[in-house]
C-alpha cells in the first residue's frame, strides 16, 4: 500500500513539471536558414515514403497527416559552434525547419509565426539512410508540426532577425 501511494506521489510530482521547457543559459542556439527553394521528392523518395505509411497500416497505426521535409543548408550552432544535428525544411511551408539529433525532433522553428518550439509531440520522425528527407506522421489532423514551446520558461524568449533566431 506504502508502495503504490509512493509511486503515485512520484507520478504527480513528474506530472507537475511535464511540458516545461527548461532553458540552460550557460548554452546559446543559433539558427540562421537561407533562402531555400523546396525541390519536388525523387520518385525514390516517394516510393519510400508511401512504402513507410503502408507499413505503418499494417501495423495498426493511423498515419492521419504527413508532413515531408527536404535536408535543409541551414546551420544550427551550439554556443558559437556548428553542431553536428540535422537540419530539415517543410516541403509545404519553407518557413518551418525541423532540427534533429540521433532521429528525434531537438527543435522546431516557424519563421512566420516566430516560434520555437523543443521536441515535437504526438508524431513520429522517420528518415531513410540517405538523410535527403525527413518524414513527420502524425495521427491527427488537428495537430500542427510543434513541440513545447522555449517561452513556457519566461525568461526565455527567442530572438529573430530576419531569417536568424537565437535562444537559451
Amino acid at each position: 500500500m506504502i508502495r503504490s501511494f509512493a509511486f503515485l506521489g512520484l507520478l504527480l510530482c513528474t506530472l507537475a513539471v511535464a511540458g516545461d521547457y527548461q532553458p540552460d543559459p550557460t548554452v546559446k542556439y543559433t539558427f540562421v536558414a537561407q533562402q531555400e527553394r523546396s525541390e519536388a521528392p525523387t520518385a525514390t523518395e516517394e516510393r519510400w515514403v508511401e512504402s513507410l505509411i503502408a507499413n505503418l497500416r499494417k501495423s495498426g497505426a493511423n498515419p492521419s497527416v504527413v508532413y515531408r521535409f527536404s535536408k535543409s543548408v541551414a546551420t544550427f550552432a551550439i554556443n558559437g559552434s556548428r553542431a553536428d544535428d540535422l537540419v530539415f525544411v517543410s516541403r509545404d511551408d519553407p518557413d518551418i525547419y525541423l532540427i534533429v539529433k540521433d532521429q528525434y525532433a531537438r527543435f522546431i522553428i516557424n519563421f512566420k509565426t516566430q516560434d520555437v518550439s523543443a521536441r515535437n509531440y504526438g508524431g513520429s520522425l522517420f528518415i531513410p539512410p540517405s538523410k535527403s528527407l525527413c518524414v513527420l506522421v502524425l495521427d491527427r489532423k488537428d495537430w500542427p508540426p510543434g513541440g513545447i514551446p522555449i517561452t513556457s520558461a519566461p525568461e526565455n524568449q527567442p530572438t529573430f532577425d530576419g531569417q536568424s533566431v537565437s535562444w537559451h
